[in-house]
């Protein structure tokens, strides 16, 4: 029906207006979802209240900005798991001056602005060699990208706060076949991400000569 104030305003008549509308059915994380599964392909989940208005908002203002950046809704279990993983890694994307729309995890990222300007070991690494050795570790990248890496965004030493499972593991696979490498740079003294940064002695390795990403076999012991 024609509003009332569209009535008073325009001294309209009182008539059905047609409209089209389109119903949002997205879960906006009003409430915090509890052992959430998936019911014919939607998410379902019981609620509770948020602890904090403070945690109430950084979920809500990251579910906006995940939908922007990454065009994309959440329906599912693994939309919602995408959605936790993106926000505990974008304060690293950050410090790394890139975005999770590379598709590589902060750190990588971080290494490859790092290596291409020397600022990880006392020798520097060719740019062919630096595209083998990530796209060996199951990221793969060209020597244009490479060198696009050196000239564009800039690069934050002791920056990365928090790492994910595919941080730990390229960790542990850059010791492994550079031992000199200073990685731990790029990690913010005293944060979580020092916490569970790993040591040297790693038995992971990249085979060069294979065109199998490591991520998709198990790490295998150099004896």
């Amino acid at each position: 029906m024609t509003p009332l104030r569209t009535q008073w305003v325009k001294d309209a008549d009182l008539v059905e207006v047609q409209r089209q509308v389109r119903l949002n059915m997205d879960f906006d994380l009003k409430r915090e979802p509890v052992d959430p599964i998936d019911v014919e392909g939607v998410i379902t989940a019981k609620t509770r209240p948020w602890s904090t208005i403070e945690e109430f908002d950084d979920h809500r203002d990251a579910l906006e900005n995940w939908k922007k950046s990454q065009r994309r809704v959440l329906k599912t279990v693994a939309d919602l798991r995408d959605l936790e993983d993106w926000n505990t890694t974008r304060p690293g994307q950050r410090a790394s001056g890139s975005t999770t729309q590379s598709g590589r995890p902060s750190l990588v990222n971080a290494f490859l602005k790092a290596v291409t300007r020397g600022r990880t070991g006392p020798r520097p690494m060719a740019y062919k060699r630096i595209a083998e050795f990530l796209t060996a570790c199951g990221w793969p990248v060209s020597v244009d990208t490479v060198k696009q890496a050196k000239k564009r965004g800039k690069l934050t030493l002791g920056a990365i706060c928090v790492l994910s499972a595919d941080d730990l593991r390229f960790a542990r696979v850059v010791y492994h076949e550079s031992p000199e490498c200073r990685l731990e740079l790029l990690v913010a003294e005293g944060s979580t991400a020092a916490k569970v940064w790993p040591t040297r002695e790693q038995p992971y390795s990249v085979n060069l000569s294979s065109t199998t990403s490591p991520r998709q076999r198990p790490p295998s012991k150099r004896r």
